[in-house]
């Protein structure tokens, strides 16, 4: 018989309850003892079978995580590399038709041609009128430092300390 860890967790309450039915309210003993202590037995091993596997499972997919990571990074790099490439392509095929005096390159896969275009160029940032400028300001909220001052007996307003149980895998 295989269990799922839903179906051995709902053997466990099961198991329970026959324990409590299983105790005599009249003389307090425990009838069948033996019996259920073998099927205790049985759903915890049942139970470590079901966890070797959850965790070994749950490792596999953090591997998993990690390769995909790496394997983003890799491909960012790679992205970038190849996006530095292509513009100094462009400026080399600009230079080239400068050099030479050309202005439009027409072929069959395609039209080279150079025109005009602006830009600002920000010679001196602390100069520029405040008119011209706006001011990006960002609100973070340290959870560590709060953590720390509640811990230390402070009361901060708007924030709490709550307990949690977290599943570690190792």
């Amino acid at each position: 018989m295989e269990l799922s860890l839903y179906g051995i967790t709902e053997e466990m309450r099961n198991l329970d309850i026959l324990w409590e039915m299983a105790i005599d309210e009249e003389t307090g003993e425990i009838m069948d003892g033996d019996v259920l202590e073998q099927l205790q037995n049985e759903i915890g091993i049942y139970l470590q079978n079901k966890s070797a596997g959850i965790v070994k499972y749950y490792k596999s997919r953090d591997y998993f995580i990690d390769a995909v990571d790496q394997e983003i990074k890799k491909l960012q790099a790679l992205k970038k590399a190849s996006q530095n490439k292509q513009e100094n392509f462009k400026k080399y095929i600009k230079m080239c038709m400068e050099k030479m005096g050309l202005s439009k390159i027409e072929t069959e896969n395609g039209t080279l041609s150079l025109r005009k275009s602006e830009a600002v160029l920000i010679e001196n940032e602390r100069i520029i009128p405040t008119e011209f400028t706006t001011i990006v300001q960002e609100t973070k909220i340290s959870k560590t430092e709060i953590k720390k001052a509640i811990k230390s007996g402070k009361v901060i307003p708007g924030a709490s300390l709550v307990e949690n149980r977290s599943l570690v895998v190792k």
